[in-house]
């Protein structure tokens, strides 16, 4: 085997080399420099990404202004469809809340015979008023006699009657809930 190799150093050790600051400066020059380069590394990177984040901040606000430009311009045909709605749905309340006149009207549609033709409708909140012309008291009689029958009228009462020469008996038939 061979003898092992011992380095030796014939310069004197300074005492600068033993201090503090001496073994700073050596550690600087040595380990310190690939500290150094890293950090500029870091610091190269930094500022290069820099210039694609500047990018993207510039395509995000083109985009936010195109999104904005779009939002606009449908401002007007929101705010119409918004009060067109509130509208719908006040109409939807207000027929819901009535007295139910389409039941009424389809009701009294199946009343009438042929021989009577209605001239006049009045709806309130517990009656209804009918007024019209019969060519024959069969009719006047069949519509009194249908009315009777329904259970939903508590009084029915024929208050006007008039023999119209040309045209027939004109009425008037007041129904009360």
């Amino acid at each position: 085997m061979p003898a092992r190799v011992v380095g030796i150093n014939l310069l004197p050790q300074s005492e600068f080399g033993q201090t503090f600051w001496g073994r700073f400066l050596k550690w600087a020059v040595s380990t310190g420099r690939y500290f150094l380069i890293f950090v500029e590394l870091v610091v190269i990177i930094a500022f290069m990404s820099r210039f694609k984040l500047d990018k993207d901040l510039a395509d995000l606000a083109d985009n936010i202004a195109g999104k904005k430009a779009v939002l606009e311009a449908a401002y007007a045909t929101e705010q119409n469809f918004r009060f067109t709605q509130a509208r719908l749905n006040a109409a939807e309340t207000l027929l819901n809340s009535q007295i139910g006149v389409r039941q009424i009207l389809e009701t009294v549609a199946n009343y009438v015979p042929p021989q009577v033709s209605l001239t006049r409708l009045d709806l309130q909140l517990n009656s209804i008023t009918l007024g019209g012309q019969a060519s024959t008291t069969d009719g006047l009689a069949l519509l009194l006699a249908r009315m009777t029958t329904d259970p939903s009228w508590k009084s029915i009462d024929l208050s006007e009657v008039l023999a119209i020469p040309t045209q027939g008996i004109g009425f008037t038939i007041t129904a009360k809930r």
